[in-house]
Protein backbone atom coordinates (compact mmCIF):
# COMPACT_ATOMS: atom_id res chain seq x y z
CA UNK A 1 0.00 0.00 0.00
CA UNK A 2 1.29 3.42 -0.91
CA UNK A 3 2.12 5.82 1.92
CA UNK A 4 -0.67 8.23 0.81
CA UNK A 5 -3.34 5.59 0.30
CA UNK A 6 -5.48 6.62 3.30
CA UNK A 7 -5.20 10.41 2.98
CA UNK A 8 -8.26 10.71 0.73
CA UNK A 9 -10.32 9.14 3.51
CA UNK A 10 -9.53 12.04 5.86
CA UNK A 11 -10.51 14.64 3.25
CA UNK A 12 -12.96 13.10 0.77
CA UNK A 13 -12.81 16.12 -1.55
CA UNK A 14 -9.18 15.30 -2.41
CA UNK A 15 -7.63 12.51 -4.42
CA UNK A 16 -3.93 11.75 -4.68
CA UNK A 17 -2.62 11.10 -8.18
CA UNK A 18 0.86 10.68 -9.56
CA UNK A 19 2.53 13.90 -10.57
CA UNK A 20 2.33 14.29 -14.39
CA UNK A 21 6.13 14.44 -14.67
CA UNK A 22 6.91 11.93 -11.94
CA UNK A 23 7.57 8.88 -14.10
CA UNK A 24 10.45 10.43 -16.02
CA UNK A 25 8.66 10.01 -19.35
CA UNK A 26 8.38 6.22 -19.05
CA UNK A 27 4.68 6.27 -19.91
CA UNK A 28 3.48 5.33 -16.44
CA UNK A 29 6.12 2.74 -15.61
CA UNK A 30 7.34 2.79 -12.04
CA UNK A 31 4.51 4.89 -10.61
CA UNK A 32 4.48 2.86 -7.41
CA UNK A 33 7.42 4.98 -6.15
CA UNK A 34 6.44 8.23 -7.87
CA UNK A 35 5.81 11.39 -5.86
CA UNK A 36 2.10 12.01 -5.54
CA UNK A 37 0.38 15.37 -5.63
CA UNK A 38 -2.91 16.29 -4.11
CA UNK A 39 -5.65 17.21 -6.60
CA UNK A 40 -9.31 17.96 -5.94
CA UNK A 41 -11.82 15.33 -6.94
CA UNK A 42 -12.68 16.24 -10.53
CA UNK A 43 -16.47 16.33 -10.20
CA UNK A 44 -16.54 18.50 -7.06
CA UNK A 45 -13.92 20.85 -8.43
CA UNK A 46 -15.76 21.26 -11.74
CA UNK A 47 -18.99 22.23 -9.95
CA UNK A 48 -17.16 24.75 -7.80
CA UNK A 49 -15.45 26.22 -10.86
CA UNK A 50 -18.79 26.47 -12.69
CA UNK A 51 -20.34 28.29 -9.73
CA UNK A 52 -17.28 30.56 -9.59
CA UNK A 53 -17.59 31.52 -13.26
CA UNK A 54 -21.35 32.07 -13.07
CA UNK A 55 -21.01 34.31 -10.04
CA UNK A 56 -18.06 36.16 -11.61
CA UNK A 57 -20.08 36.89 -14.74
CA UNK A 58 -22.95 38.18 -12.59
CA UNK A 59 -20.58 40.31 -10.50
CA UNK A 60 -18.96 41.84 -13.57
CA UNK A 61 -22.32 42.52 -15.23
CA UNK A 62 -23.62 44.18 -12.07
CA UNK A 63 -20.48 46.25 -11.58
CA UNK A 64 -20.30 47.45 -15.18
CA UNK A 65 -23.99 48.33 -15.29
CA UNK A 66 -23.82 50.10 -11.92
CA UNK A 67 -20.96 52.30 -13.07
CA UNK A 68 -22.86 53.06 -16.28
CA UNK A 69 -25.89 54.10 -14.19
CA UNK A 70 -23.57 56.46 -12.29
CA UNK A 71 -22.72 58.14 -15.62
CA UNK A 72 -26.41 58.77 -16.28
CA UNK A 73 -27.01 59.84 -12.67
CA UNK A 74 -24.19 62.42 -12.80
CA UNK A 75 -25.56 63.83 -16.09
CA UNK A 76 -29.22 63.97 -15.01
CA UNK A 77 -30.84 67.26 -13.94
CA UNK A 78 -34.41 66.20 -13.13
CA UNK A 79 -34.95 65.03 -9.55
CA UNK A 80 -37.60 62.43 -10.43
CA UNK A 81 -35.17 60.72 -12.82
CA UNK A 82 -32.36 60.91 -10.23
CA UNK A 83 -34.65 59.22 -7.71
CA UNK A 84 -35.44 56.45 -10.20
CA UNK A 85 -31.73 55.98 -10.96
CA UNK A 86 -30.92 55.85 -7.23
CA UNK A 87 -33.50 53.10 -6.76
CA UNK A 88 -32.12 51.12 -9.71
CA UNK A 89 -28.57 51.52 -8.41
CA UNK A 90 -29.50 50.36 -4.91
CA UNK A 91 -31.38 47.31 -6.17
CA UNK A 92 -28.61 46.41 -8.61
CA UNK A 93 -25.90 46.63 -5.99
CA UNK A 94 -27.79 44.95 -3.16
CA UNK A 95 -29.61 42.24 -5.12
CA UNK A 96 -27.12 41.30 -7.83
CA UNK A 97 -23.60 42.72 -7.57
CA UNK A 98 -22.92 42.19 -3.84
CA UNK A 99 -24.30 38.61 -3.60
CA UNK A 100 -22.42 37.73 -6.80
CA UNK A 101 -19.19 39.17 -5.37
CA UNK A 102 -19.63 37.16 -2.17
CA UNK A 103 -20.28 33.97 -4.16
CA UNK A 104 -17.26 34.65 -6.40
CA UNK A 105 -14.96 35.16 -3.43
CA UNK A 106 -16.35 32.15 -1.55
CA UNK A 107 -15.98 29.76 -4.47
CA UNK A 108 -12.53 31.17 -5.27
CA UNK A 109 -11.39 30.58 -1.70
CA UNK A 110 -12.87 27.09 -1.82
CA UNK A 111 -10.87 26.27 -4.96
CA UNK A 112 -7.70 27.59 -3.30
CA UNK A 113 -8.37 25.37 -0.29
CA UNK A 114 -8.63 22.40 -2.64
CA UNK A 115 -5.47 23.33 -4.56
CA UNK A 116 -3.28 25.39 -2.19
CA UNK A 117 -0.22 24.96 -4.45
CA UNK A 118 -1.65 27.68 -6.70
CA UNK A 119 -0.82 30.22 -4.01
CA UNK A 120 2.85 29.68 -4.86
CA UNK A 121 2.31 30.67 -8.50
CA UNK A 122 3.14 34.24 -9.63
CA UNK A 123 0.15 34.31 -12.00
CA UNK A 124 -2.14 33.63 -9.02
CA UNK A 125 -0.58 36.54 -7.10
CA UNK A 126 -1.36 38.88 -10.01
CA UNK A 127 -4.88 37.46 -10.31
CA UNK A 128 -5.59 37.89 -6.59
CA UNK A 129 -4.27 41.46 -6.70
CA UNK A 130 -6.75 42.23 -9.49
CA UNK A 131 -9.56 40.51 -7.56
CA UNK A 132 -8.82 42.66 -4.50
CA UNK A 133 -8.85 45.74 -6.76
CA UNK A 134 -12.25 44.67 -8.14
CA UNK A 135 -13.55 44.24 -4.59
CA UNK A 136 -12.20 47.71 -3.79
CA UNK A 137 -14.04 49.21 -6.76
CA UNK A 138 -17.17 47.43 -5.57
CA UNK A 139 -16.79 49.00 -2.13
CA UNK A 140 -16.10 52.45 -3.60
CA UNK A 141 -19.19 52.06 -5.80
CA UNK A 142 -21.31 51.71 -2.67
CA UNK A 143 -19.91 54.98 -1.36
CA UNK A 144 -20.39 56.72 -4.69
CA UNK A 145 -23.98 55.44 -4.88
CA UNK A 146 -24.83 56.88 -1.47
CA UNK A 147 -23.08 60.16 -2.23
CA UNK A 148 -24.83 60.60 -5.59
CA UNK A 149 -28.14 60.71 -3.74
CA UNK A 150 -27.15 63.77 -1.71
CA UNK A 151 -24.60 65.35 -4.09
CA UNK A 152 -25.49 64.40 -7.68
CA UNK A 153 -22.61 66.42 -9.11
CA UNK A 154 -19.79 65.50 -6.71
CA UNK A 155 -18.03 63.74 -9.62
CA UNK A 156 -18.46 64.38 -13.32
CA UNK A 157 -19.96 61.87 -15.71
CA UNK A 158 -16.50 61.69 -17.36
CA UNK A 159 -15.04 60.36 -14.10
CA UNK A 160 -17.59 57.57 -14.03
CA UNK A 161 -17.00 56.82 -17.73
CA UNK A 162 -13.31 56.26 -16.96
CA UNK A 163 -14.10 54.24 -13.83
CA UNK A 164 -16.41 52.06 -15.93
CA UNK A 165 -13.35 50.88 -17.89
CA UNK A 166 -11.25 49.89 -14.86
CA UNK A 167 -13.21 46.68 -14.03
CA UNK A 168 -12.97 45.66 -17.68
CA UNK A 169 -9.19 46.07 -17.65
CA UNK A 170 -8.93 44.09 -14.39
CA UNK A 171 -11.16 41.35 -15.84
CA UNK A 172 -8.94 41.07 -18.93
CA UNK A 173 -5.85 40.68 -16.73
CA UNK A 174 -7.60 38.06 -14.56
CA UNK A 175 -8.69 36.01 -17.58
CA UNK A 176 -5.19 36.10 -19.08
CA UNK A 177 -3.64 35.06 -15.76
CA UNK A 178 -6.01 32.09 -15.36
CA UNK A 179 -6.08 30.85 -18.96
CA UNK A 180 -2.55 31.61 -20.22
CA UNK A 181 -0.83 31.40 -16.80
CA UNK A 182 2.21 33.45 -17.68
CA UNK A 183 5.08 33.30 -15.20
CA UNK A 184 3.94 29.82 -14.12
CA UNK A 185 6.46 27.82 -12.13
CA UNK A 186 6.81 24.10 -12.88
Amino acid sequence: MHRYANVGQTNPSLVFLPSPVSDGGRGGAGLENAPFRCYPRPVLYQWIKAAHLISLISWMAGTLYLLRLFVYHAMETEQVVRDRLALMERRLQNAIATPAMIATLATGIWMLVLVPLWLKQPWMHIKLTCVFALAGIHGMSGGWRRRLITEPNFKSHKFFRVMNEVPTLLMVIIVIMVIVRPFAKP
